[in-house]
């Protein structure tokens, strides 16, 4: 008689227990078939054109050549590279063989990370919370429109969460640490600012050893790292980590700034020189600055709150309440450590982009979201049924949103900005204007024949200028009287604009800002 109710119970709870796996695995497929929808038909972005094939001539000739191949490590580019060993020579103007490329990508690396999200948030707070950390990733526009591309932004927030995730599942390094470090070995392949995630676990592994003066936990911490370092140079083949010349030579151009070249000195010896010339070039970039947009002004430096005002208006009104909701009702004294840290990757994301000159879009915090979304699903654990409700609600507009923007989720911008007809008044750049739908608008320019980016304005009739452009990013002067003095009166996957120089009016009221 013992026994019987634990068998009903037991066998209650698996067909509930197969529920949240059904209704999980539906959120999966969504965020799969909108990506997909998404990217179909649509052109190759900035980025990408650098990025196509990479990995393939690296695999063909184990050399580290070509202007993509020096920008960041390499495993992104293995990935996505792979149909191309079959399909032969291709190029990122072939649309077969770009989508193959994406849905890769996007397989290998957005699949487990909404699972890993899913997992995490359901062993913190439950399995209903596990759903709503879910449903905020899978609809989140941010992610939509970035995981299904062959950029390393989604594989290092992939293989970031992954790390993490099992760092924390090994008692924030108790336990064994080849697993974690395996996968923070993955992570340092893909790009530079990986290193946030080394810092992560070095502060959590620290708050929990350090207090104890627990020895063995440092000691597997620090073997972890020693495992990462080891996945680093077997992902590039140690190539060039005894070419001491090339790392003289590279050094040599280092900036004789303070600590510059004695870190430098330091580091060279133990990486491959290939990812210290990715390294450097990244640096390089950092330290002179990139031409940033922000509300009508342009910046080689950078605002502190660009990546707030990116947040504000980029990812839905109600996954921001959600947000909002979480930090006020967290219980911060009776929370976990764990529970507590999830906020660490977040904060060293948006600090250190914050404080740094290249602010040319959200996808640089892009690892911060995850993190967000699982802390943010703690919320589920609220006993009040009204406020279950509410949250239900929220996420069905979060997805609704999310519906309603596709396929252009690059230029999502919430009603905050005015929705992204008026993308363009808030930010440009990846953010908006990534020359995604070049293809779009010159079938709709050759239509109507309309004018593409004239070097002198006509005086009358319609013209076409995408975003970046407008707002001056590389060429202020051009068209500043389309800035100042007109309203587009129409676009084309809302990175285009289309402005009738018929219909001229100086703009003496704003929506929002110019």
């Amino acid at each position: 008689m013992v026994d019987e109710p634990r068998m009903s119970g037991s066998g209650a709870a698996r067909p509930r227990a197969s529920a949240w796996s059904l209704a999980a695995a539906g959120l999966v497929v969504c965020f799969l078939v909108l990506a997909l929808l998404g990217v179909r038909g649509q052109d190759s972005t900035t980025d990408e054109r650098h990025y196509f094939g990479v990995g393939r001539e690296i695999l063909r000739t184990h050399e580290w050549v070509g202007f993509g191949a020096l920008l960041h490590p390499p495993l992104s580019y293995y990935v996505d590279s792979l149909p191309l060993l079959w399909l032969g020579d291709s190029s990122p103007e072939d649309p077969f063989a770009l989508l193959l490329c994406r849905a890769t990508s996007l397989v290998v690396f957005g699949v487990p990370l909404l699972v890993l999200v899913f997992r995490w948030a359901r062993e913190l707070y439950g399995p209903a919370a596990g759903l709503v950390a879910l449903a905020l990733t899978a609809f989140s526009p941010t992610l939509l429109a970035h995981a299904p591309l062959i950029t390393p932004d989604l594989p290092l927030t992939a293989t970031g969460v992954l790390a993490l995730y099992l760092f924390h599942r090994g008692g924030h390094g108790v336990g064994r640490p080849w697993p974690w470090g395996l996968a923070l070995g993955l992570c340092l392949l893909t790009k530079a600012s990986a290193w946030l995630f080394v810092a992560v676990i070095v502060i959590d592994g620290s708050l929990v050893a350090w207090p104890r003066r627990d020895r063995a936990t440092l000691a597997r911490l620090a073997g972890g790292l020693l495992l990462a370092y080891v996945t680093l140079n077997v992902g590039y083949g140690f190539k060039g980590l005894l070419d001491t010349a090339g790392k003289a030579d590279l050094i040599a151009r280092v900036p004789n700034l303070p600590l510059a070249r004695l870190a430098a000195h330091a580091a060279s010896p133990f990486l491959p020189l290939p990812y210290l010339r990715a390294t450097a070039t990244q640096l390089d970039v950092a330290w002179n600055g990139w031409p940033a947009y922000l509300m009508g002004h342009l910046s080689m430096t950078g605002w502190w709150y660009y990546f707030l005002v990116a947040l504000a208006v980029k990812e839905t009104i109600p996954c921001l309440l959600l947000l909002a909701a979480g930090l006020i009702a967290f219980p911060w004294k009776r929370a976990g450590l764990e529970e507590r840290l999830l906020l660490l990757p977040p904060l060293l994301f948006f600090v250190c982009f914050s404080l740094g000159k290249v602010q040319i879009g959200i996808r640089y915090v892009l690892p911060a979201f995850p993190f967000l979304f699982i802390f943010a699903s703690s919320l589920a654990r609220l006993a009040s049924r009204r406020a279950r409700v509410l949250i239900v609600l929220l996420l069905a507009v979060h997805a609704a949103a999310a519906v309603r923007a596709c396929p252009d989720f690059i230029a999502y911008f919430n009603a905050i900005a005015g929705g992204p007809a008026r993308g363009y008044r808030w930010l440009a750049d990846s953010n908006l204007d990534w020359g995604q739908n070049h293809t779009r608008l010159l079938a709709y320019a050759r239509e109507r024949h309309i004018p593409v980016e004239p070097d002198v304005l006509p005086s009358a009739g319609l013209v076409a200028v995408r975003v970046n452009r407008l707002v001056g990013i590389g060429d202020p002067e051009t068209y500043r009287v389309l800035r100042e003095e007109y309203e587009p009166v129409a676009n084309v996957g809302y990175n285009w604009l289309i402005y009738d120089l018929a219909r001229k009016r100086r703009v003496l009221e704003h929506s929002g800002p110019r």
